[in-house]
């Protein structure tokens, strides 16, 4: 389970810096929602994995708690997908206020929610990863 939180925080900041660049009119939409679709299809394989461990005890619930955010990170990244594709379609543009488009204002309002779930994961992991030696994590930090 390390692993997979090593890298939704690595997939984190692939998404961050498409959203930016993207906004900034550095990277074209196409090629920031291609970044993102990328991280989607991480995250979903992270999710598969979770779904198959058998894990007990404590573990059970870090893994429900892990599964709950990554599912609710792809429903953020897929709306923010979908901002990018408002600009590629010239409905939206870059470099303006994105929160005038209604996927990125939603992408954002569901990030909040998402920073919850993360936070609940975060509580519940860092206890662990202190016992087993495994990095621990601020809600931000993935």
């Amino acid at each position: 389970m390390s692993a997979i939180v090593a890298a939704s925080a690595a997939d984190r900041s692939r998404v961050i810096a498409a959203i930016n660049e993207v906004q900034s009119c550095a990277l074209a939409a196409a090629q920031g929602q291609a970044a993102v679709e990328s991280v989607i299809n991480d995250r979903r394989g992270a999710v598969a994995q979770l779904e198959r461990s058998a894990a007990a005890g404590p573990a059970a619930a870090v893994v429900n708690d892990l599964t709950t955010t990554l599912n609710a990170s792809i429903s953020d990244d897929v709306s923010y997908m979908s901002w990018m594709s408002d600009i590629a379609g010239g409905h939206a543009t870059c470099g303006g206020n994105p929160m005038t488009d209604p996927n990125f204002a939603a992408a954002e309002a569901q990030s909040d929610r998402t920073n919850f779930d993360k936070e609940v994961f975060v509580e519940a992991w860092n206890p662990l990863a202190a016992k087993y030696g495994k990095p621990t994590y601020h809600a931000e930090d993935f």
